[in-house]
């Protein structure tokens, strides 16, 4: 079979994957349907079969006492005729999809049998499950030939019997070869397939005609077939009787053309009837009269013709009607069952005039020539497809008197749509009178627009340039007035580095002085009473002793807070919160240290900053060597000038009145008065043995 018959036969994608083992699967036709139809995955058949179709064909159709089903067949075997008896393994799949897949991997003649006679069949029992791949004879008359647009080889032809619509397709050459045309009436033998797989996916029911079997024409079409009956004016026909008339004719005038062959004409007892025209056929103008024939259809409002010819004919001319000036709100109406608006449908057919502003035209190339109205409530399109050059005349946003009929849209009533939606209405224009302009756009358009911003950024480039050439000007004179003051800031930084080296040996020479020098002097002290007491009072001189180490441990506690501080950085730090945190946080070991500062570092002096981490420093280490802490709290905030800070611990405490001091070796809370006192600060102790400490001290902020 060609293309197109692969296309229409083969049951969708095709795995490509070889059967891996020839063991037991299906062995039935009717067990292979069921897989496809409910099944998943893949597995093996072996089918006992005849084929009745032409084995050459894309697709084998085989049956055996359980039903029929297809075989794809993408690499025929050669020798194989119509009717032999046939032996096929291979393998039945269903993709993640549910797209179904049969593939023969061997095919074995065992002999050969008479294939059974086509049955003789109605178009409205074929659809019926049982009947599928069944061979049938059908008759009808031809409603329409229609190429595909997939395969040009082919055709469809939509048969008709008075009773349901079935397409059968069969190959251009037989359809040219046997006459096959609109209004004849044809016998032909073929295949029932409820659905046409490949491309179309959702395709049929259908007959796909046995080329192996003529095409018989039972009555051609009629040799005038404008000598249909004309179409009666009844009302009340049910859809189904109206679709099964048969071809009818009218009379009247074309008042309106619209799209590609969509036509409306008026006949002469005052009747509008939409006519479509068949393919192929050309549309007769605005204005001509004559007969047409076409299949009547309805979309539940009045009756229309589709697959339509035209003949000219004199028919007497009619008064021009009088254009009705109505505004958008007008078209609707409320509606009482619900909260929406209706179309009033009686509009239909009547020549309106509307105004508007123009929305949007069409492009030369647009395949659906309408501009749009800004009619306030609506937005009304207008179709231009007689006239097209209203699209070159009527600029957009001007405001416009519109003429033209006014064409109800809404679709044809099929089985599967029993109450077609009206779409909306659109005006169809006559001629390039029928829109006029009532006043143009304003002179501020998006085209005028974009020229002066076209302007402006000329003029901007300009002016970028001319700041560039004054930059570079600048730019030069800078460098200079840089060079020079780059000297003077040298003398003058050169002097601020002496200033600031001067500042910190004085306050390393005071450290060493006031602190160092003091301890040191105090062991030394402690040292040369042990030994006077060595030969006297060795108890008094171990106390002694001890004292002195404790004194020396302090001095080389402090020592290595001097190297620290010269070689930190915390100073130089922005939030005060980071620089005491690098302070303590070396010092306390585990212990989980909380920090909540509340103080700009911009506000203090370095002096002050200097005074305050050595004071924290001190009473943190203290918590956590002497107190044997676990958490230590550092909280700050600067008020009225004074700054505020206090540490609190979750150590063992101690007893404030009974504290040890100098005289034990313990120099840390002594300090911190000394340093507190020196700044003009205060500093307040509270603790108690088991019940951790707080120390709070406040000091001016310099």
């Amino acid at each position: 079979m060609r293309p197109m018959k692969r296309l229409l036969v083969s049951l969708l994608l095709p795995c490509g994957l070889a059967v891996a083992s020839q063991g037991d699967g299906l062995r039935t036709v009717r067990q292979v349907n069921e897989f496809l139809e409910r099944g998943h995955g893949r597995t093996n058949f072996v089918l006992s079969v005849q084929v009745f179709n032409d084995p050459a064909d894309t697709a084998m159709l085989v049956r055996d006492e359980t039903g029929r089903t297809a075989i794809s067949n993408q690499r025929p075997v050669d020798g194989l005729r119509r009717g032999d008896l046939l032996e096929i393994r291979g393998y039945a799949s269903v993709n993640s999809n549910g797209e179904t897949w049969t593939q023969p991997m061997e095919v074995t003649r065992r002999g050969s049998a008479p294939v059974p006679e086509p049955v003789d069949v109605g178009l409205a029992e074929l659809n019926a499950p049982e009947n599928a791949w069944l061979p049938v004879r059908v008759s009808g008359k031809v409603f329409s030939v229609t190429p595909d647009e997939f395969d040009d080889d082919f055709a469809v032809v939509m048969l008709c019997d008075g009773e349901a619509t079935t397409p059968v397709v069969l190959s251009r050459k037989t359809c040219d070869a046997a006459g096959v045309r609109p209004d004849a009436t044809i016998r032909l033998a073929g295949y029932y397939w409820r659905s046409f797989s490949g491309i179309r996916k959702y395709t049929g029911p259908g007959v796909v005609h046995d080329d192996a079997t003529p095409v018989e024409i039972l009555s051609p079409p009629p040799d005038d077939p404008f000598a249909a009956p004309p179409l009666e004016r009844r009302f009340y026909r049910t859809p189904e009787e109206i679709a099964r008339m048969g071809p009818r004719t009218v009379e009247g005038r074309v008042i309106a053309v619209w799209g590609d062959g969509s036509l409306m004409a008026k006949t002469d007892d005052s009747r509008i009837i939409n006519v479509a025209m068949m393919e192929g056929v050309p549309a007769p103008r605005l204005g001509e009269a004559g007969t047409f024939v076409g299949y009547p259809c309805t979309d539940l409002i009045r009756i229309n013709l589709i697959r339509a010819r035209f003949r000219p004919g004199d028919l007497p001319e009619t008064p021009e009607d009088v254009p009705e000036s109505v505004s958008a709100e007008r078209l609707m109406a409320g509606n009482l069952l619900t909260t929406n608006d209706i179309w009033l449908v009686t509009y239909h057919g009547k020549l309106l005039r509307l105004h508007g502003t123009v929305l949007s035209l069409p492009t030369e190339q647009s395949p659906e020539q309408r501009l749009y109205l800004d009619c306030g409530a609506l937005q009304v399109p207008v179709d231009i497809s007689s006239c097209r050059e209203i699209a070159r005349q009527v600029p957009v946003g001007s405001e416009v008197e519109a003429t033209g009929r006014c064409l109800l849209e809404t679709d044809s009533w099929r089985t599967d749509n029993v109450f077609p939606h009206v779409r909306g209405f659109a005006l169809a224009a006559r001629s390039a009178a029928d829109v006029r302009v009532t006043k143009p756009p304003p002179w501020w358009t998006p085209k005028r627009l974009a020229r002066v911003v076209g302007l402006f950024f000329v003029g901007l480039v300009g002016a970028l340039v001319w700041v560039f050439a004054l930059h570079r000007l600048a730019e030069r004179r800078g460098r200079a007035l840089y060079r020079s003051q780059q000297a003077r800031d040298a003398e003058r930084n050169a002097r601020e580095v002496a200033e600031l080296r001067m500042q910190d040996r004085m306050r390393l020479a005071v450290l060493l002085h006031d602190t160092i020098s003091q301890t040191l002097t105090g062991a030394t002290l402690q040292m040369g009473t042990a030994a006077q007491l060595a030969g006297t009072d060795s108890a008094r001189a171990v106390r002694h002793i001890d004292i002195a180490t404790r004194t020396l441990d302090s001095c080389r506690e402090e020592l290595r807070n001097c190297i620290w501080d010269l070689r930190n950085n915390a100073l130089d730090e922005k939030d005060l919160n980071e620089a005491l945190r690098k302070t303590v946080q070396r010092l306390v070991g585990d212990a989980r240290l909380d920090i909540r500062f509340d103080a700009p570092r911009d506000r203090l002096s370095d002096n002050t900053v200097h005074a305050l981490m050595n004071v924290v420093r001190e009473l943190a280490t203290n918590a956590v060597r002497h107190g044997g802490a676990s958490v230590v709290r550092i909280s700050g905030a600067l008020e009225d000038g004074m700054l505020s800070c206090s540490v609190e611990d979750d150590g063992c405490g101690f007893d404030p009145d009974n504290r040890p001091g100098l005289a034990e070796g313990h120099f840390g809370l002594q300090g911190v008065e000394e340093r507190i006192d020196e700044l003009g600060g205060e500093l307040s102790i509270r603790s108690r043995i088991g019940s951790g400490s707080a120390i709070s001290f406040r000091i001016r902020a310099e």
